[in-house]
C-alpha cells in the first residue's frame, strides 16, 4: 500500500464509523426467552437507540421495554425448553418475578416493536448480543404473527462480535446498573460497552489520522 492509499484509508475509516455511529440509528435490542432457538417463547423484549460513542441514548428516542404474557406465547404456537425453564429458577428471584409476570400479548408485543421501529423513521442496525440469538428469534416470532420484520437482515450488527474483537480493560469496562437477565437493563449496559469501544475507536483513527 502506497503513501496515498494509506492517506485514502485512513481518511476514510472514521468517516465509514461515523454512519454507523451517527448518520444511521443504531437499535441494541436484548430479549429474554423460554429456550434458545427460533420459535421458543418470548418474556421480554428491550430495545435502546444509540447514535455516538459519547450518548447512553439517542437524545430525542425513548427506549422499548415490554414483558409479555407466557401462555400467550404458547397459545401463538412458541414452545418452551425445559433445560431453559431450569436455568431461570436459578436466577435472581426478583428478576424471575418480573420477567415472568407479563401482561401483554405476544401479539401486541410484536405489533408494538414493529410500530416503536417504523415510527423511529431512520435507517436502523439493529444490534443484539449476538445477532444469531435475539434477532433471529424476533425475526421467526414476525414471521409467525404475520407482522412485516422492521428491519433489514443486511442491517443486523453483531455487539458479540464487536466486544470480542476489541476487548476492553477491568477499568474500562462500564459499570452495570440493574440486575442480569432483565432485557432493558441488559441492553443499557450493552451500549454503554459499544460506547467505550466506539469512542476509543474513533480516537485512535481520528489520531493515526492526524499523523499523515
Amino acid at each position: 500500500m502506497n503513501s496515498q492509499e494509506l492517506q485514502n484509508t485512513l481518511y476514510q475509516s472514521p468517516n465509514r464509523l461515523g454512519k454507523l455511529m451517527a448518520n444511521h440509528l443504531n437499535l441494541m435490542f436484548d430479549i429474554e426467552a423460554t429456550g434458545v432457538k427460533p420459535g421458543c417463547g418470548i418474556l421480554q423484549i428491550a430495545v435502546v437507540p444509540f447514535t455516538t460513542a459519547f450518548t447512553t441514548m439517542q437524545e430525542g428516542y425513548t427506549n422499548f421495554d415490554v414483558v409479555i404474557n407466557r401462555q400467550s406465547c404458547i397459545d401463538a404456537g412458541l414452545v418452551e425448553d425445559p433445560e431453559t425453564l431450569k436455568w431461570w429458577q436459578n436466577q435472581n428471584a426478583n428478576t424471575v418475578s418480573k420477567v415472568f409476570s407479563g401482561a401483554v400479548s405476544i401479539r401486541d408485543a410484536m405489533e408494538q416493536l414493529y410500530l416503536y421501529c417504523k415510527n423511529l423513521n431512520a435507517v436502523i442496525h439493529p444490534w443484539s448480543n449476538a445477532a444469531s440469538f435475539d434477532l433471529q428469534i424476533l425475526r421467526y416470532t414476525f414471521d409467525l404473527l404475520h407482522i412485516p420484520v422492521p428491519w433489514n437482515f443486511r442491517d443486523e450488527m453483531c455487539f458479540r462480535t464487536l466486544k470480542n474483537l476489541f476487548p476492553l480493560t477491568a477499568c474500562e469496562k462500564p459499570v452495570k446498573y440493574g440486575p442480569n437477565h432483565d432485557a432493558y437493563f441488559d441492553a443499557m449496559h450493552q451500549v454503554s460497552v459499544a460506547n467505550v469501544i466506539f469512542n476509543k475507536l474513533q480516537e485512535s483513527m481520528l489520531y493515526a489520522h492526524s499523523l499523515i
